[in-house]
């Protein structure tokens, strides 16, 4: 399945706001005086093209600024989780063979063999003054000949395992922007999109290559701000969120005013509760649901504007210049100019590509009669119980109907019996009730699909949009499991 190509939009003009953050207002222009002196001092710390400048740091002015700037010196940006402890820093600098590590913070080791580590302190903070005619990266992007040249490397897990180090070309960053913006239009004016997300994750990136391609601006809230507070501050058109970002935000009646005025609220990184969307639908609020991935570059597919409550409940047609089929497993595949040129591995980018070029994203799904994608589960937290195949995303799908549940995850526990069993993570309006919550599972799976037993959902720090680990909900489980065993004498 493949969408027809589109043709490219105009370039906007180059003096308009590009950028509001804490620390001012930019235009692009202003940007990339910024950059011109960023890259210089590069260029003084001898960075060269193809170098791997790796980088830990909250979003800034001075981040964009440094991200073009290394761009400009041919190098490739590795923005690495902010989260990492100083052992996984480490180990992704090791793993692409950073020159260079930046960061923002003096906690972190500078004692990394072969690499050169500096504090961003070290860098222009503002731009200088800016010649209009100076080099466009906006331009610069737009030409084919340089849709090949390798821009970043972004670690990706997904829901589990070892970050793998997924290499991005200028061109993949590109044409994920054009048909993002084309889906849902982002351009010169008073469209301004919120980065909420983390540069280090890919949809972060993603809202800087919409706004240099299209014409947006972006809004950098200041730290610690609330997303409430920034919307309001910032003047945002457009957002992208979880599921309980939003549903923490229409739990203020303040704020649905805000989200009604907005253009569109781009909702991904799970399976969005019907509840959610249909209170959205009744409050008018212009909401998209979407599928993507690190290795897509962001989105894959979105719902398009004004779409109805059937069509929400899945995850939107596919973007332009993104190709997607469904293998006779029910496995989805995709690939296009916005499929990552490979994982970078032991000094070179390897791709795992079918034959044909396409990617085997893991995930299961099947495309309706209207052309509009359903995600129904992952590969590989499918599980075994009593000879039974379990679907964790079946029980949470059953667990996001019930009233009164934000969200739910399921993981598998070992059992003696039936060698393992579901278990399930709510996080609830009210005091939990497992019986209640049972009682109406009991209505929508099969008996083996019920949960062993139900847990409220753990005290997290914000997420911030990313995924939530699986794996550290296994650990929970067995952990919680293991309580209620030694308490109650059996499982």
């Amino acid at each position: 399945m493949a969408h027809p190509v589109m043709p490219e939009p105009e370039m906007p003009k180059e003096n308009l706001v590009f950028l509001r953050s804490p620390d001012g207002n930019f235009s692009l222009p202003e940007i990339a005086g910024w950059a011109d002196n960023i890259a210089i001092k590069l260029r003084e710390y001898g960075i060269k093209p193809g170098d791997r400048i790796a980088i830990t740091a909250p979003n800034s002015a001075q981040y964009i600024s440094l991200l073009l700037a290394i761009w400009q010196v041919g190098a490739i940006a590795t923005p690495i989780n902010t989260r990492f402890s100083a052992e996984q820093i480490l180990d992704a600098i090791t793993a692409v063979g950073a020159t260079i590590f930046l960061h923002s913070t003096t906690t972190v080791n500078s004692n990394i063999p072969g690499c050169m580590s500096l504090n961003l302190a070290e860098f222009p903070g503002q731009p200088s003054i800016v010649d209009s005619q100076k080099f466009s990266f906006r331009d610069w992007l737009a030409k084919p000949e340089n849709h090949t040249k390798l821009a970043t490397i972004i670690f990706t897990s997904g829901s589990s395992g070892k970050p793998r180090a997924a290499v991005h070309s200028f061109g993949n960053h590109y044409f994920s922007a054009l048909g993002a913006n084309q889906n849902i239009p982002f351009g010169a004016g008073d469209d301004c999109w919120l980065l909420a997300l983390p540069l280090y994750h890919v949809g972060g990136l993603a809202i800087v290559f919409r706004a240099i391609a299209g014409g947006g601006a972006i809004a950098i809230p200041a730290p610690e701000t609330s997303l409430a507070a920034a919307i309001r501050s910032l003047g945002v058109t457009h957002i992208s969120l979880v599921a309980t970002q939003l549903f923490r935000l229409l739990q203020t009646d303040s704020n649905i005013p805000l989200l009604q005025k907005m253009t569109a609220i781009l909702l991904g990184g799970s399976a969005i509760p019907k509840q959610l969307i249909a209170e959205s639908i009744r409050l008018k609020l212009p909401i998209h649901t979407s599928y993507g991935s690190t290795e897509m570059s962001s989105q894959i597919t979105a719902t398009p504007q004004n779409a109805t409550a059937a069509e929400l409940s899945n995850s939107g047609k596919l973007l332009n210049f993104r190709e997607l089929r469904i293998e006779a497993d029910g496995e989805i595949c995709v690939g296009g100019k916005t499929l990552f040129r490979g994982y970078w591995t032991n000094g070179s980018c390897q791709q795992p590509f079918t034959a044909d070029g396409f990617f085997r994203t893991g995930d299961i799904g099947k495309i309706d009669g209207n052309g509009f994608l359903h995600v129904t589960g992952r590969k590989n937290n499918m599980f075994i119980s009593g000879g039974e195949n379990i679907q964790p995303e079946t029980i949470e799908a059953a667990l996001n109907e019930c009233p009164g549940v934000r969200q739910s995850l399921v993981v598998p526990v070992p059992d003696n019996e039936f060698g393992q069993r579901p278990v399930a993570f709510v996080e609830t309006d009210t005091p939990l009730n497992e019986v209640k919550i049972l009682d109406f599972l009991a209505k929508k799976l099969a008996r083996f699909e019920l949960p062993l037993h139900i847990f409220p959902w753990p005290q997290l720090p914000d997420s911030g949009g990313i995924k939530l680990s699986r794996r550290f909900f296994e650990t929970l489980a067995i952990e919680k499991r293991d309580e209620v065993t030694n308490i109650s004498g059996k499982i």
